[in-house]
């Protein structure tokens, strides 16, 4: 599979498949210490010849990229051969990752004819996500999804809707505090009301989308906003996917006595929603008879589950892949994470092994877990945040967690329930109050075609 273009300076996650770019080599110079010491305390350190010798010291990591020089390091000092290691070669790129985040976020849309997703990129991290719909707490039995009255403006969707680039912009945890370089991925070509909102949030450079229609399907708002983008300077292009489909299977983590399906979530309480529809009669003089809004939806927590089995498509592990995700208690995404080796450790000569000539020759000595880097790139605190992850944590992602603050974990399979690292994760976990829930999805799996308009 082609990698995806990269744009970033640093990895999203844990992963460095070698498209991370090198920081540049600067220095910070300090004055070397020349306080008086006695004899017994000079040798205790190794001083420089000069006295006025000033101190190197890096400002920026510079991680070591040369495979030969890896490979000599590896073999100098464990004895492993790097050329035994193989990587999982069928990863989604980043391009195809995020473009997919944005398919999928547009399966929690109600809208039975345009449903959209976005997804908001800043140096390879996910720090926002949204999808078009009605206003929070804004009924979606109740308020029209379909223009039953022509000419009626109020009893169609149009007044109410928020389209999913606005919904993203909105959701972001720290708006105003990040330099250029943002990266907007959507299923539609911007509207017009949506390229007002890029144009107006200066740290989006560049819009790629996967739909040449816009989300409104007019060719006059299209062209309005070509015009703008292009004013003010934002780079716009047509998403070119590297797979035309990607699957996310729930039962890929699963034993088979763990798969059992649970009920769809409940709608709308009753009393509420005869609420939302008086308030319909008297202020638009509209009845909704039935809802027409779209039935296949993602409920929440198998829209968070299936972020968490996506991001774990980007896994280089060949045995086992594993995403997590981290929500507030808003339903925000605080933070998205996946197995592999830490930043700048290369992927393509560390071991991927299960078992080798040593405990330093398999990949356990090095593997970061997907909890432990959905936490490391949390966009903000996680306290009182739910985890969703694939696999029930292990003794030392659950230390983690506790010491994190995370509230809830929700997890798909328990399969290594009866060995050691499950019952000290247990044990950590319950001592400290944690929440803990299986998840059962209400369908097995989903799929996302790129760059079609189909639903599947």
């Amino acid at each position: 599979m082609n990698k995806g273009v990269k744009r970033g300076s640093s990895c999203f996650c844990s992963s460095c498949d070698d498209d991370t770019a090198t920081p540049n080599n600067k220095f910070i110079h300090r004055e070397a210490t020349t306080s008086e010491t006695s004899p017994d305390q000079r040798a205790l350190f190794v001083t420089p010849s000069v006295s006025s010798q000033k101190v190197m010291r890096p400002l920026n990591r510079t991680p070591l990229t040369d495979h030969q020089a890896i490979s000599s390091l590896l073999l100098d000092t464990i004895q492993y051969d790097t050329s035994s290691s193989q990587k999982r070669q069928t990863f989604l790129s980043w391009e195809d990752y995020f473009m997919s985040i944005a398919e999928l976020s547009a399966r929690r849309s109600k809208d039975p004819a345009t449903p959209s997703g976005a997804c908001l990129v800043h140096d390879q991290r996910v720090i926002a996500i949204g999808y078009n719909g009605f206003p929070m707490q804004c009924s979606d039995d109740v308020l029209p999804w379909q223009q039953t009255t022509q000419d009626k403006w109020l009893h169609g969707p149009s007044p109410y809707v928020v389209h999913a680039v606005a919904n993203a912009v909105l959701n972001r945890r720290v708006p105003h505090k990040r330099g250029p370089g943002t990266i907007l991925y959507t299923r539609h070509f911007p509207c017009h009301e949506c390229a007002k909102v890029i144009a107006q949030t200066p740290d989006i450079t560049t819009v790629v989308y996967a739909l040449s229609t816009t989300c409104g399907s007019d060719p006059d708002s299209e062209k309005a906003s070509r015009i703008m983008l292009q004013l003010a300077g934002v780079h716009v292009e047509q998403h070119v996917p590297s797979t035309q489909v990607v699957e996310i299977d729930f039962r890929t983590a699963l034993n088979p006595a763990e798969q059992e399906e649970i009920q769809p979530a409940s709608p709308l309480p009753p009393d509420r929603k005869a609420e939302h529809v008086e308030l319909m009669q008297r202020e638009a003089g509209y009845h909704p008879l039935q809802s027409h809004k779209r039935r296949n939806v993602l409920t929440w927590d198998d829209y968070f589950m299936a972020l968490a089995f996506l991001t774990a498509q980007r896994s280089k592990d060949p045995n086992t892949t594993v995403g997590a995700c981290i929500v507030d208690s808003r339903r925000h995404i605080v933070g998205l994470g996946y197995n592999g080796f830490p930043a700048g450790c290369s992927d393509d000569m560390l071991p991927w092994h299960r078992q080798g000539a040593s405990a330093l020759h398999t990949k356990y000595m090095y593997v970061c877990h997907a909890e432990v880097n959905a936490i490391l790139n949390a966009q903000e605190s996680c306290e009182g945040a739910t985890l969703y992850v694939a696999l029930f944590p292990c003794h030392a992602c659950a230390q983690y967690i506790i010491q994190s603050r995370i509230a809830k974990v929700v997890y798909a399979s328990d399969q290594y329930h009866d060995t050691d690292s499950a019952r000290a994760s247990r044990i950590l976990l319950q001592m400290a109050g944690v929440e803990l829930q299986q998840y059962r999805p209400s369908q097995w799996n989903w799929t996302l075609p790129l760059g079609s308009d189909a639903m599947i």
